[in-house]
């Protein structure tokens, strides 16, 4: 991103054409990106504080996966397909992060229990959403 602070690249898709990832503006919020190697756009879940793109599958169908905080700074699992955003978040976790997806749309991430933004005890999942 060009005024970007800072970016961080997570995934490829299987052609390496699609990169998704995250970048911090110049106020400091982190945002998720796509690169497709032409262009960047921002990965944005609506009305979070802050959006981190982690996972991707593509050709036939994109799929994206991440985290995003809400205004209470709770960490949210989320899936993005064709700009529509669902947020996926396990039972019982205080906060949930996903980082990858396959071209089945099944998803690995890490669940969280306790207070604060990673909790006191946490472990990992498969799921299909």
């Amino acid at each position: 991103m060009p005024d970007a602070s800072g970016t961080e690249a997570y995934d490829v898709d299987a052609l390496g054409n699609l990169v998704v990832g995250l970048y911090w503006d110049k106020a400091a919020m982190e945002h998720g990106l796509l690169d497709n190697g032409i262009s960047f756009s921002n990965i944005d879940v609506p009305g979070a504080t802050g959006t981190a793109a982690l996972g991707i599958t593509a050709p036939n169908q994109i799929y994206i996966v991440g985290y995003y905080f809400d205004p209470n700074g709770v960490r949210h699992g989320f899936l993005e397909n064709d700009g529509f955003y669902y947020t996926i978040d396990a039972p019982g976790a205080s906060n949930t992060e996903i980082y990858g997806i396959n071209t089945v749309l099944q998803i690995v991430g890490t669940n969280y229990i306790g207070p604060g933004t990673v909790g006191t005890c946490s472990w990992g999942f498969l799921a299909v959403p």
